[in-house]
């Protein structure tokens, strides 16, 4: 299933890569897979990339074996439209149910097994699983000997 993913792509200072370096972004699988009887190709996913705004459209990497992720490659060309360079960013992400914003995709995928305790509705947007919300005035808010409720959210 795939959802929208968004973001931006700048340098280091924080200024969208110059037009004139006709970038382009591109997502890469870390390999083929399965989810459930559906099998996945490493076919790559060119962003729409609008100054340093973006967004793609994401297989949701959830539940797929073996476990893969997503890698941002960026291209350039040059003005006369031939290739002049290429790299990859050094991040893999995963993509969660729901997509959204990758600022508040988690670090790791999050599996069934994983329970949430927070005070607030759970983070990060999509997440589906169990969410122990922690009582308010726990001395152990956060902790997995802390007081609350335990919710199924899907």
């Amino acid at each position: 299933m795939a959802v929208t993913v968004t973001g931006t792509l700048t340098s280091f200072g924080g200024v969208a890569i110059p037009a004139g370096l006709r970038p382009e972004l591109w997502f890469v699988p870390t390999g083929t897979g399965r989810r459930g009887g559906q099998l996945l190709t490493a076919e790559h996913v060119r962003a729409a990339l609008t100054g340093a705004a973006w967004s793609a459209q994401l297989e949701v990497t959830a539940g797929v074996v073996p476990p893969r992720k997503y890698r941002p490659l960026v291209k350039h060309f040059r003005e006369d439209g031939k290739f002049a360079a290429q790299y990859f960013v050094d991040f893999e992400f995963p993509v969660p149910f729901g997509g959204g914003d990758i600022s508040t995709f988690p670090d790791v995928e999050l599996g069934p097994w994983t329970i949430l305790t927070q005070l607030e509705d759970p983070e990060p947007s999509g997440y589906k699983g169990y969410w122990r919300h922690a009582a308010p005035g726990d001395p152990d808010d956060g902790t997995r000997t802390g007081t609350g409720d335990v919710f199924l959210i899907y």
